[in-house]
């Protein structure tokens, strides 16, 4: 944890969507855009300037609902330690990460599904020494009370 001791500010905007045509079909995205200006510290380190969320999530009939996702993050900074107080900035490059999955309800309260992520295969840190997975599939139940 870094703390930007002085006075600093936070300034952008978020736009979202939330378009829902059916209760078979909704669709839903979101962006956001930051400017920072800092008292001390040099960047805003591990925040990126724009990101962007969008999905969707389709009902094919009563038992089987479809979705995916789309995320696209801006590059962010962070720091690599060096000797005594000093540090190296490293730029981690922007990224897309697709996801995808499927629902299918046994019951009223029981669920089996698989979720996709990472569709695109992409290699990129979320931080710094932090790789993400790569093409990964997973599937589990779901139980409601």
């Amino acid at each position: 944890m870094i703390y930007d001791g002085g006075k600093s500010t936070v300034t952008g905007f978020n736009g979202d969507l939330d378009f829902k045509l059916s209760e078979m079909f909704d669709l839903y995205g979101k962006l956001e855009y930051r400017k920072y200006a800092l008292a001390t510290e040099a960047e805003a380190w591990n925040l990126p300037t724009a990101k962007l969320t969008a999905g969707t999530n389709f009902r094919i009939n009563k038992k089987i609902m479809i979705n995916g996702a789309l995320l696209i993050r801006g590059e962010t900074k962070d720091r690599l330690p060096a000797t005594g107080t000093a540090y190296q900035v490293v730029a981690l490059p922007a990224f897309a990460d697709l996801s995808g999955g499927i629902d299918y309800q046994l019951s009223k309260r029981v669920s089996i599904f698989a979720q996709a992520n990472n569709l695109l295969n992409t290699k990129y840190q979320t931080y710094l020494y932090y790789p993400v997975n790569g093409f990964n599939i997973f599937g589990g139940l779901s139980v409601g009370f």
